[in-house]
């Protein structure tokens, strides 16, 4: 695995060079590679040719930093990054954001934490720290302490429940998986307590649309909508 040269290791072999060492030699002596120092030195050795130490590491510095700027695809693209902006929504994943614009889903969140830090409260989360897995609450709160069990419901062979009903096994979510999704999901529009005689039914229309039609990664990147309508067209 390459490494970069520290500062320390320029110094060493900056010295070994001022005492007459061949590339070898002081290859050997700094326990690398022969093609590792000269590498160096092609890199960083004034244009005289002499290597010190602090110009080299000047050199080196700056080309890293310059490599990072470089790869920074959003900051550097001003179409991408408008596309990354107009998608950015509480209910839009960063997966389906890194998909759309056809690039690792971390790739949006390092742009916005790097240089949009503006636009954080449009992430899911709203770019809050989420609770570390495995520190749940130690007691049900609230209405949960009084519904039933996912075990003691009848068995009607589909997942149904809505926000007050038959509660899953405590520690067990993945029995409802996709209902505690979309709860989760409706949740960050219309917070706990939310007054829905101040929402419109615009606002409403709005949440609807973002839920069923941008794509998913459970349904192979196809949108809720398109995969209803196909489900309905192979049933006729």
């Amino acid at each position: 695995m390459h490494t970069h040269r520290t500062r320390d290791e320029r110094v060493a072999l900056a010295a070994l060079l001022r005492e007459g060492f061949n590339q070898s030699e002081a290859a050997e002596h700094l326990g690398v590679h022969r093609s590792t120092v000269c590498r160096e030195l092609q890199r960083n050795a004034r244009e005289d040719g002499s290597y010190h130490a602090t110009h080299a590491d000047c050199l080196a510095r700056e080309r890293r930093r310059q490599a990072k700027e470089d790869a920074r695809l959003l900051e550097n693209n001003e179409r991408l990054a408008t596309l990354a902006e107009a998608l950015l929504d509480p209910l839009v994943s960063s997966k389906v954001i890194g998909y759309c614009l056809g690039r690792h889903h971390q790739t949006p969140y390092a742009w916005l934490y790097r240089s949009r830090p503006d636009l954080l409260g449009r992430l899911p989360q709203r770019g809050r720290k989420r609770r570390r897995y495995g520190s749940k609450r130690a007691k049900k709160q609230g209405w949960t302490k009084h519904v039933r069990s996912i075990e003691e419901r009848p068995a009607l062979g589909w997942e149904g429940d809505t926000i007050k009903g038959s509660s899953r096994a405590r520690s067990h979510p993945w029995q409802r998986g996709k209902n505690e999704n979309t709860n989760g999901r409706l949740r960050r529009p219309f917070p706990k307590r939310s007054d829905f005689r101040t929402v419109s039914k615009r606002e409403l229309a709005d949440v609807v649309d973002l839920m069923n039609h941008p794509p998913r990664e459970s349904l192979g990147w196809r949108t809720p909508c398109a995969t209803y309508e196909k489900a309905c067209c192979n049933s006729d």
